[in-house]
């Protein structure tokens, strides 16, 4: 806020004693300072908020405010241990940018293998549901995520997507390359 603009908010009977180099000036000048920060944090707030501008200690926040906290590191967000499988940087950004797309098809096959592919960055997921004659196994409300090969190295950060993204009455396992695995 400009010393200017401080000094019409002053009553007027204070205003006249206004006058360069008067105590009143300089004390004019320190609020113009002091207010400096604040004013050009509030200039680029549009920037914190943009989960690829924001700086990468306001993530955790901005995670935890789309219901991705789970995904970011120790620390932040109220978590008090790691989670099983870090997110690179890019992958959390591009996440919480999509968090609201994602909501919408959150509990569907394909909203599943979109979020996989943004959180590892592989391509290739597929759902398969296992129900009916030919799965001697067959559960009720159960499902298989097919896992590419290129992604096996994501086992873990897999595994804790498909927990926290799934349906509530569903079960799932995972089908790596050469065996399969159950998650919940």
């Amino acid at each position: 806020m400009q010393q200017s603009s401080i000094e019409v908010l002053l009553p007027e009977v204070v205003r006249r004693t206004c006058g360069r180099g008067t105590p009143l000036d300089a004390l004019l000048e320190v609020m113009e300072a002091m207010h400096a920060a604040p004013c050009e944090h509030l200039d680029r707030l549009e920037l914190i908020f943009d989960p690829m501008t924001t700086p990468e200690r306001f993530l955790p926040m901005l995670a935890a405010w789309v219901g991705l906290a789970h995904l970011v590191p120790s620390g932040s967000a109220g978590r008090r241990e790691p989670p099983p499988a870090m997110l690179e940087t890019g992958r959390i950004r591009a996440l919480i940018a999509r968090a609201s797309d994602l909501a919408k098809s959150r509990g569907t096959a394909a909203g599943l293998v979109r979020f996989l592919e943004i959180a590892t960055g592989v391509r290739g997921f597929e759902i398969r549901e296992v129900f009916g004659a030919g799965y001697p196994d067959a559960r009720p409300f159960h499902f298989e995520v097919l896992v590419p090969a290129t992604a096996v190295q994501y086992h873990a950060l897999i595994t804790l997507v498909v927990e926290h993204e799934k349906p509530a009455y569903s079960t799932a396992g995972l089908v790596l390359p050469q065996h399969s695995e159950h998650v919940s």
